[in-house]
């Protein structure tokens, strides 16, 4: 990554970060598999691994996506920019095999806010997802992109970053924040320590108002009470916990009592630590009995990063016989020679006393050491293995990279070290397996850096700017020789006092590909590891690789290939299938089926085969509106009995568990506040007055009314009319529910006088729900869970809606609080299931037109 500084009117700093997508450039064997072999046996096996790898890649042809984003973090009402590169897994050259892309916002629910589709073409895609505050809601967000066919190697291979959405600072509080855990009459007591500042008014403290303060383990609040700040604008609590409230996600709600400050409310994450959370993983897989081993671990706390730790290691007696101590994020190192018979267990000394169990000991078998340095060419692996192994001479060495064979070498028993030249491998990950026959005795992972990466060059055209002045700038990529290179690149700008330069390149395509695309699990800091501007970093790459480097396929898949077919298809292009059948759920063969939509105007028709599926292919684009497909029968007229369905796109997992991020505004750094300072600076706000036509103030007074619906006008607190629920962009009232209603979720009550039924919560307050004036139809018999439940509230597609209301009671001592809900539907008489006959309407996920980013046109 190359960061250009240029000076420019008003003490603004400008970086632009070029990002290198792909290029036209080879690895440094020609990007093609060239295994060394040095075999003094027979090369069968070595035959069968490769062409079993060879064929595993032509089946299951790997994709990569990397998203660039114009900002690391924005606030509601920005529009987020970004660029994708899709590449080939192998090779990283632009795909050629997927031709829709889907990219997705996440929040902190797992709950999908916003998903949508672009079309990839020579494997690029560009679009933008506007941040819009009747959509999304503060907090913390996942953005997630893949492909379809990239869902059959699991979510390790999906796009993931955790992005922010914040609101305008002019609304908001500063906050320092301090919390602490510890034990109290052996119980967990939290300690909070919390500063208010006003953005606004010249950074005073809050002083001396009256809040309400909750403290809350994830939905539910464990503290509450009304405080005043002090003169520093200080709150300052603490609360003893119950044995099993987690504290992952507490966090504190700050609600402002004030009259002035309209129930303005801050929302402040807690970083706690309860407990750890040890692995510990010997070199290779195995700890085996006489044979000196290393050992990694990684430490994580309860918010799931990795946190210092140290300690030692006990045999059964409570003998010590190693000592380990986190080198960097938890990871680190040690070596010890494990005993037949023993049981050994890691005993902490910080930060708290917990044990755990080190894996079993194995009588017999194999150990594989890798030293592999970051200088010289050359990596030095040795194979030790015990009298009882039983090793022959049909023990192979390979080495893989990007799932291709680019190494090869016959191992004999307790030979002298095996030296690898690193240039038989690409820069990137490489693992070692050692074969017994078929069978992988021990892997290990390494990265190798041949420091092949691309110079960038950006030269601007002068070294400072006057106000709305253009910028020029020269861009020359060349490679390692120095020789030109043809490629996609792109460039984001930004102000540096609102946005930190990336100097370590944590989030770019370099590390993307290279390290995380590799790994199981969150990386911390992956630049950290790639840069590696001090000199613990790569020792600490090892750690991470022998903690976190085990992903993609195993031997097993490779060489007894399921003849199944993938669970999820290459998508070329919009395509819309389903099935057929008769009232006996029997295909229908070779009946036509007629698709229509009315925006774009078209009509086209198939004909089912002979498992009863029909298939529209090559679509037009269709940005929010649906398809109505029609099954006719031998006379060409609708069928009256039996059933068509449409097959639903179905989205990747997200994962249940979400590291959370700290808002901005909560222990922030200088960069905002000086960015604060400026903006609040009357001399400086009048370098930034608009010129040319400026539009006055809108002040919206009328409501916004529900045709037909149930509810009297500006009853409701809020309201989504029609084209608020198309621009959603969900397909069922459930994950619309999940987006308008923060917090929404199905849970089972056991509490009288529900008895174990599935409700409708938000928080502690239950949701109601009434269709045209009805409550909501339950189709289920009682007792029924929280999953019948949700498939329920799914089967109502929001096709048939015209209008969603919400409405906020606070309650009384004889009524809880609650929050109703009223829908009113397209005919206006409630929802009820039909048989299904011959029609289904379906909308599919929105495509995305890309936009022109703004750019004005100054008359200087």
């Amino acid at each position: 990554m190359k960061t250009t500084r240029l000076t420019l009117p008003a003490a603004l700093i400008i970086f632009a970060s070029l990002f290198v997508a792909f290029t036209n450039k080879t690895d440094n064997n020609g990007g093609k598999p060239a295994a060394q072999i040095n075999l003094t046996a027979d090369t069968t096996l070595i035959d069968t691994l490769n062409n079993a790898l060879t064929q595993y890649n032509k089946r299951l042809p790997a994709e990569k996506v990397y998203l660039q984003t114009d900002k690391p973090y924005y606030n509601l009402g920005d529009t987020l920019w970004f660029k994708a590169y899709i590449l080939n897994g192998e090779d990283f050259t632009p795909t050629h095999q997927s031709g829709l892309l889907y990219v997705e916002l996440n929040d902190d629910t797992t709950s999908n806010v916003r998903r949508v589709s672009l079309v990839i073409k020579d494997g690029v895609a560009w679009g933008q997802i506007p941040l819009l505050s009747k959509i999304f809601r503060e907090g913390g967000y996942t953005l997630r992109a893949y492909t379809n066919w990239m869902q059959n190697f699991g979510n390790d291979y999906l796009f993931t970053r955790r992005i922010y959405i914040g609101t305008s600072s002019a609304v908001k509080w500063l906050v320092t924040s301090d919390a602490s855990l510890n034990k109290n009459n052996g119980l967990d007591e939290v300690k909070v320590d919390i500063k208010l500042n006003r953005i606004d008014k010249l950074f005073s403290p809050i002083a001396l108002k009256k809040m309400q303060v909750k403290l809350f383990d994830d939905w539910h609040w464990v503290y509450k009470e009304t405080m005043q700040t002090g003169i520093d604008g200080s709150l300052k609590f603490s609360q003893l916990l119950k044995e099993k409230t987690k504290v992952a996600n507490m966090h504190v709600e700050i609600t402002s009592l004030e009259k002035a400050d309209n129930g303005k409310v801050v929302q402040v994450p807690l970083t706690l630590v309860k407990t750890l959370d040890v692995q510990f993983l010997p070199e290779g897989g195995h700890l085996v009995a006489g044979l000196k081993c290393t050992v990694g671990f990684k430490a994580l706390s309860d918010n799931g990063k990795g946190t210092q730790a140290s300690g030692v290691i006990l045999d059964s007696a409570g003998k010590q016989v190693a000592a380990f101590s986190a080198l960097h994020n938890g990871m680190g190192a040690f070596e010890f020679t494990p005993k037949a018979g023993e049981k050994y267990t890691a005993r902490l000394s910080y930060p708290n006393k917990q044990t755990f169990n080190l894996p079993a000991v194995k009588s017999e078998g194999t150990v594989m050491h890798i030293v592999n340095s970051e200088q010289g060419n050359l990596i030095n692996i040795n194979v030790r293995n015990t009298a009882n192994s039983r090793l022959s001479d049909s023990c192979y060495l390979v080495g893989t990279s990007r799932g291709v064979l680019y190494y090869a070498q016959a191992v004999t028993p307790n030979q002298p070290d095996i030296a690898i030249a690193k240039n038989n491998f690409p820069t990137g990950i490489a693992r070692f397996t050692l074969f017994k026959g078929k069978q992988p005795l021990n892997e290990r992972a390494v990265f190798i850096d041949h420091q092949d990466g691309l110079n960038i060059k950006i030269t601007p055209n002068k070294s400072t700017y006057s106000k709305r002045d253009s910028v020029s700038m020269a861009i020359q990529v060349s490679d390692a020789q120095g020789f030109p290179v043809k490629g996609s690149f792109s460039v984001a700008v930004t102000d540096n006092a609102q946005v930190k330069a990336d100097t370590i390149g944590n989030d770019n395509i370099q590390t993307s590909l290279l390290l995380n695309a590799g790994l199981k699990g969150h990386i911390e800091e992956p630049g950290y590891y790639i840069s590696r501007k001090d000199k613990k970093a790569w020792q600490a790459l090892d750690n991470l690789l022998l903690t976190q480097g085990w992903t993609g396929y195993d031997w097993t898949t490779i060489l007894s290939p399921q003849k199944k077919a993938p669970a999820f298809e290459v998508e070329k292009s919009i395509k819309v299938t389903g099935y057929v059948s008769n009232i006996s759920k029997k295909p229908l063969i070779n009946h036509q089926v007629i698709m229509s939509s009315q925006k774009p105007f078209f009509i086209t028709a198939t004909y089912t085969d002979s498992a009863g599926i029909y298939k529209f292919d090559n679509l037009p684009r269709i940005d929010s509106g649906s398809f109505f497909i029609q099954a006719n029968n031998k006379n060409g007229r609708k069928i009256v009995t039996g059933n068509i369905n449409v097959k639903n796109f179905i989205p990747a997992k997200v994962d249940t568990y979400q590291s959370p991020l700290i808002p901005w505004y909560v222990n922030t750094d200088s960069t905002m506040i000086n960015h604060l300072k400026r903006k609040i600076n009357k001399a400086e706000d009048e370098s930034y007055k608009l010129s040319g036509n400026v539009l006055q103030e809108v002040k919206i007074k009328e409501t916004k009314i529900i045709k037909n619906s149930f509810w009297d006008p500006g009853f409701a607190d809020i309201v989504y009319d029609e084209k608020d629920i198309k621009e959603s962009a969900m397909l069922n009232l459930y994950e619309l529910l999940k987006q308008k209603i923060p917090g929404f979720r199905v849970v089972n009550n056991w509490k009288r006088p529900y008895g174990g039924l599935a409700m409708t919560m938000r928080g502690e307050y239950r949701v109601y729900i009434q269709i045209d004036g009805w409550g909501l139809p339950i189709h289920i018999d009682d007792p029924y869970s929280a999953e019948e439940l949700i498939a329920e509230i799914s089967e109502i597609k929001n096709v048939i809606l015209t209008g969603l209301e919400l409405k906020t009671t606070t309650g009384t001592a004889r009524i809880e609080a609650s929050v109703a809900v009223q829908l009113t539907t397209r005919n206006g008489r409630g929802w009820y299931k039909l048989p299904k006959t011959g029609t289904v309407t379906y909308r599919p996920i929105p495509l995305m037109y890309p936009q022109q980013f703004y750019s004005p046109k100054y008359n200087i």
